[in-house]
């Protein structure tokens, strides 16, 4: 997924691990929340939308 592309509330597939929505970022990762009490970083790459 190209950065410009990482907004906060997006629906996103995480490869290998599942979906999530984007809460924010930090320089070269994105947060995922992939739960109500669980969140994930991830490198853009690894991100694609949902199909």
């Amino acid at each position: 997924m190209d950065p410009q592309d990482v907004i906060p509330g997006r629906r996103v597939e995480i490869d290998g691990f599942g979906e999530g929505t984007i809460v924010g970022g930090e320089d070269d990762e994105v947060e995922i929340a992939v739960s109500e009490v669980e969140t994930v970083r991830v490198r853009p790459e690894k991100l694609d939308p949902p199909e």
